[in-house]
């Protein structure tokens, strides 16, 4: 679940391995880090991880 600031909402958990794929392709193509990303904005590394399986909820 979501808390929003008038209404829960339930999300689902998806799995989708390419769009962690794409994810890391794209940020080699634009010459960036996704590490060095993560450690900028200080995301933590479950967070990381996720990003890079392609984790996403709906």
């Amino acid at each position: 679940m979501y808390l929003t600031i008038n209404k829960i909402i339930n999300m689902k958990k998806f799995s989708h391995p390419v769009l962690g794929h794409f994810i890391a392709e794209e940020f080699e193509r634009a010459h960036l880090s996704i590490e060095a990303m993560r450690k900028e904005i200080h995301m933590g590394k479950p967070t990381y991880y996720k990003m890079i399986s392609g984790e996403i909820y709906v």
